[in-house]
């Protein structure tokens, strides 16, 4: 489902004239805006919609860059730039693109990110790492549910689940009266799949 269901009609130079005016909703909804606009671009004008974006990239706005980063699989070097940009949503979608890719050469360089301030920066970090080495990542995802942030804590349960980290039973047991209800919510479900592993 859509957030933006009337961008679904608009032709190619139509969406292009979206892309470039201000979100309908206002700034603070550009990323989702910006997101769905790249993904029509791609998905229904393909190589016209990439070569869009693609000539967008020195241009674009910090939340057009991540919605290209997310939609739009680009030469590796140039994403492996991105790791350093000063956005932490741009840091973010190149990592989660590296991992998505199964990129293994960048697993140092991604690590490294995890001790960065943002937490939106951690929690990627934490989801490609589950990708790019599984039978490393376990060790990471259990000290990461100590982490101060909300988000990281239910990431790191959510990549638990899903490497089915049986493991990890007793540390995430703990997070059952977390202050932060959707730690606890995560908590309880990944419980309830660990015990069917």
């Amino acid at each position: 489902m859509s957030y933006y269901p009337e961008l679904d009609a608009l032709s190619l130079s139509q969406l292009k004239k979206e892309w470039e005016s201000q979100p309908i909703e206002g700034t603070e909804y550009a990323l989702s805006f910006y997101d769905e606009i790249a993904f029509i671009l791609v998905q229904k004008f393909d190589q016209e919609g990439i070569s869009f974006l693609l000539e967008q990239l020195d241009i674009a706005s910090v939340e057009q860059l991540a919605s290209i980063l997310r939609f739009l699989p680009l030469p590796v070097g140039l994403v492996e730039s991105y790791l350093s940009n000063s956005s932490p949503l741009i840091i973010s979608r190149a990592i989660e693109q590296l991992g998505e890719r199964n990129e293994k050469k960048f697993i140092d360089d991604i690590l490294q990110l995890y001790q960065h301030k943002d937490s939106w920066v951690r929690s990627s970090v934490l989801r490609a790492m589950s990708q790019l080495n599984p039978d490393e990542a376990v060790a990471l995802l259990i000290e990461a549910l100590h982490d101060s942030s909300p988000l990281v804590r239910q990431s790191a349960i959510d990549e638990l689940d899903e490497l089915e980290a049986t493991d990890a039973v007793p540390d995430i047991s703990k997070l059952l009266g977390d202050p932060d209800e959707d730690v606890r919510i995560a908590a309880k479900t990944a419980l309830s799949n660990l015990s069917n592993v």
